[in-house]
């Protein structure tokens, strides 16, 4: 055969080929959009109560989707099958709380790639590898300080970078500017140098996407780096069984704030490298090794440090030594084991203690201990001035506008509150909120940004005008009334902020559930106009994009958007209208004291696997 009869032959084939492959897209799509009808038809019957005829028609499409994804790796048309796998999760949730038994639907990732996600065991850890270093070189510019208006204070704080745009990029090392000013040799500047292999590890990192795995990503940085990077010697937590005759919070804590204050708790610069913040760096010690030898208190530093035998008697600084009866509550804890009674050693001193206060503090009592505590704050962001302080029933609200405008704001909260009553059934004979719930008022971005630094460590969004937090027993929410805050918009606000702190009074419920229940709650309310759900909507897919896994949600280790609109995809499946009579089972078990996991198991099944099936991760 002549080369170009060959040549023409080849032509031929690839055309026909091309015919084909076109012929066999087509198909697929078309094969696709019935689907799509079919998975609309099954939506229908779950909602008339035809539940059996939905679950036979869930199998059948669980089985043709599997299918057509695996004979098909376009990009576009993969787009549009995942829409339809997201339809068909949450028709699988709805089937099986009615009581329907299904083959478990693969996540998207396994679907699309026929296996499970590759074990990162051996990765690069943020908090115990990189985040170390970056403190101990970059700490005193970036950590304490935002030189160059970026600071590293916190993950997201990190994440966040500077004004001129974002320093990592995860999956990219050589498009982030991290890298490159340090690989450059410009940071840092501070006369500590990054070595070659501190260089590889935070390329490394971020190669493997920059994933984060401290405690939190709003945490300190200082809080978890200077743990991660001690000895491997430390003690390991031993929870208390509540037989012992002291305990840590009630008894001992009190003690360590009140005489180590300054020099080891809340210190800039902890005296020795000792910080004793949190539980977990009481455990880790200083310079000086470990300070708590469990069982064992005459070999504790910490006990031959208070009684003089080591040095210089602590606490020094001029204060007194301690009394008597307060060695011996520390000797006694020591011996019997050292144990903690405490949610999580990882927390605040201060936040552990109140939290142990307030489990069995009347309301009342409560409430005037969040009002005292909300005034406490405000001094630390305004501390040249007195606010005006207004209380409406279990609201107090603190702020520097003039009282009428105060008490208007109050009551777009009370309203706010009125709504949350009707939509989660709360009966009126009783607060919203055990203890009730503190609101601060600011009129300035710039206050709005001193709050955030001041009281929460952290950087607040540029976009945000009203959020909520939790810290220890206190839960508030915090407004920014200036121009933006307009008859249209300030319902939403004061919705959202309102219902992430009604969610967050329940200890155990996890950021992100209690900010998605938030997030659909407003939406609920504001389906249009609201410019809130608007950017919500339009962040959505992005936000659920960095998503890796179930486990970095049920962790908290992902920044607020990411979890509040992962958060949001399982609130609308735990509160869809027809499951009204188990989320009102859910919300009584919660009030009644059941952990947030236990609450939720009872009702809808065990959390993962529950996650991961409406999220397909």
């Amino acid at each position: 055969m002549r080369c170009g009869e060959s040549f023409s032959i080849a032509l031929a084939l690839a055309a026909i080929l091309g015919i084909l492959s076109a012929t066999s897209q087509a198909q697929a799509r078309k094969d696709l959009s019935e689907l799509g009808k079919q998975t609309a038809a099954a939506e229908e019957q779950l909602d008339a109560g035809a539940i059996t005829e939905a679950a036979t028609s869930a199998r059948e499409i669980q089985t043709a989707l599997a299918k057509l994804v695996a004979e098909n790796s376009d990009a576009g048309f993969r787009r549009s099958a995942r829409r339809i796998y997201q339809r068909l999760s949450e028709l699988h949730l709805s089937l099986e709380l009615e009581g329907e038994t299904l083959d478990l639907l693969p996540s998207w990732k396994e679907l699309t790639e026929k296996k499970m996600p590759p074990s990162e065991e051996n990765g690069v850890s943020f908090s115990k590898d990189v985040a170390p270093w970056l403190l101990a070189k970059c700490g005193n510019c970036h950590v304490d300080q935002s030189r160059g208006e970026f600071s590293m204070r916190s993950f997201v704080s990190l994440r966040r970078g500077t004004p001129a745009g974002v320093v990592v990029f995860p999956g990219s090392p050589r498009d982030s500017r991290l890298v490159e000013v340090i690989a450059s040799g410009d940071m840092p500047r501070g006369g500590g140098k990054v070595t070659t292999a501190e260089l590889d590890e935070l390329k490394a990192w971020i190669a493997q996407g920059a994933k984060f795995d401290g405690p939190d990503v709003s945490a300190p940085l200082r809080e978890y780096a200077f743990a991660a990077g001690s000895s491997d010697s430390a003690m390991q937590v031993t929870r208390a069984t509540g037989d012992e005759k002291v305990s840590f919070l009630e008894d001992v804590a009190p003690i360590l704030l009140e005489n180590c204050n300054g020099c080891h708790v809340g210190a800039r610069q902890a005296s020795g490298g000792l910080r004793m913040d949190n539980f977990q760096q009481i455990l880790t010690g200083g310079d000086a090794g470990a300070m708590i030898t469990a069982g064992r208190p005459g070999e504790s530093l910490l006990v031959r440090k208070i009684r003089g035998e080591a040095g210089r008697r602590m606490p020094a600084g001029g204060r007194p030594a301690l009394s008597a009866e307060q060695i011996d509550a520390i000797e006694t804890w020591i011996s019997e084991g050292a144990k903690y009674d405490g949610t999580d050693p990882a927390q605040a001193l201060t936040s552990e203690s109140e939290a142990k206060w307030a489990a069995t503090a009347s309301h009342d009592a409560l409430f005037a201990r969040r009002q005292q505590q909300a005034l406490e704050q405000w001094s630390r962001v305004q501390p040249d001035d007195s606010p005006n302080v207004v209380v409406l029933d279990d609201l107090v609200l603190v702020g520097e506008l003039p009282e009428r405008q105060m008490r208007e704001v109050g009551e777009e909260f009370k309203k706010a509150a009125e709504t949350i009553r009707t939509r989660f059934a709360v009966p009126k004979s009783q607060p919203l909120t055990r203890g009730g719930l503190s609101v601060f008022v600011v009129n300035t971005r710039y206050d709005y940004s001193e709050f955030g630094q001041m009281i929460e460590s952290r950087e607040l969004p540029r976009s945000w005008r009203s959020h909520w937090s939790r810290q220890g027993p206190q839960v508030y929410s915090v407004a920014l009334v200036d121009a933006g805050w307009t008859e249209e918009e300030a319902p939403a606000h004061a919705l959202h902020a309102l219902s992430g702190a009604y969610f967050g009074s329940y200890p155990t419920v996890p950021y992100w559930f209690a900010e998605g229940a938030a997030r659909l709650t407003v939406i609920n309310q504001f389906r249009r106009g609201s410019g809130l759900v608007a950017a919500w909507q339009a962040g959505s897919a992005s936000a659920l994009q960095r998503l890796g896994s179930t486990t970095e949600l049920l962790d908290d280790k992902l920044d607020e958007e990411v979890a509040g609109q992962a958060g949001l995809r399982v609130a609308a499946i735990v509160f869809d209208r027809r499951n009204r009579r188990r989320y009102e089972k859910f919300l009584t078990a919660l009030q009644e004291g059941k952990s947030f996991e236990t609450a939720f198991a009872a009702n809808y099944g065990p959390l993962e696997p529950f996650v991961k099936r409406v999220l397909g991760k």
